[in-house]
């Protein structure tokens, strides 16, 4: 069933408000915040067929709604979409540090702490050629709060280990991948969002993952990892990539 133009600004609305509070949004909220010149039983009647049809849920018997897998699924589509031909400029001045200083290392090291200041994500970067990876924001990410519960606290140390030991098998798989990968390909076209039971790390619901791979130069590939509570920032992080590919990809 395709969506109303009101039904998609709703799913919109109450994913992206839900990533920012953590808390469901109900009718009330929705009319108090946003202009949509009906009624609020109006807003509760088109949340529930939203529910029906499987983007959003209601977590307790009262109060407001959250934005199933389903409903972050079609956000980030509309992320990936949308300014597709815009540069995204956050690491820009970054040309002129690689200009000056070959050393990858160096250069990756500058910009893993940019990503870490950017984003509420734990970032891993994964070298293919040379087999070892780097990983920042593990601070940030656990303030969310989600991780106020020792038992998804454990959860995440244990999802994050198996990334990282799996990424390692998939390597392989990245650099066949790179041999066809043709530069031209849109940034978009190169990320991948595994929202929640998507992840084929650990079965879990309560994570999500984003990651693309790039290539610094003409050799160095590099795997880019955004780990986070399924309540991520995926706006933030998804424009991050896109940053970050431009600029590597075009040094």
């Amino acid at each position: 069933m395709e969506l109303t133009n009101r039904q998609k600004t709703l799913v919109k609305i109450i994913t992206k408000e839900y990533i920012k509070s953590a808390n469901p949004i109900s009718s009330s909220f929705i009319i108090n915040h946003y202009n949509f010149g009906i009624k609020e039983a109006m807003i509760r009647k088109e949340m529930q067929k939203l529910g029906k049809l499987g983007f959003i849920t209601k977590p307790h018997t009262s109060g407001g709604r959250i934005p199933t897998n389903k409903g972050y699924k079609f956000l980030i589509e509309e992320f990936l979409k949308e300014n597709s031909e815009q540069k995204f400029n956050y690491f820009e001045d970054f040309k002129i540090l690689f200009k000056n200083d070959n050393s990858l290392f160096n250069y990756i090291n500058t910009i893993l702490e940019s990503l870490k200041k950017l984003s509420s994500s734990l970032i891993i970067l994964n070298f293919l050629e040379k087999d070892f990876l780097l990983k920042d924001g593990w601070e940030k990410v656990t303030k969310e709060p989600e991780f106020k519960e020792k038992d998804v606290y454990l959860e995440f140390i244990e999802f994050t280990e198996r990334f990282q030991d799996k990424i390692k098998g998939l390597n392989k798989i990245f650099k066949k991948v790179s041999k066809y990968e043709k530069k031209e390909l849109k940034p978009e076209k190169k990320i991948k969002v595994f929202v929640g039971k998507e992840n084929p790390f650990l079965r879990t619901d309560k994570f999500s993952i984003i990651m693309s791979s790039c290539c610094f130069g003409k050799e160095d590939r590099i795997i880019i990892s955004f780990l986070g509570p399924k309540r991520m920032y995926y706006d933030k992080n998804i424009r991050l990539l896109k940053s970050l590919i431009n600029l590597v990809e075009n040094i």
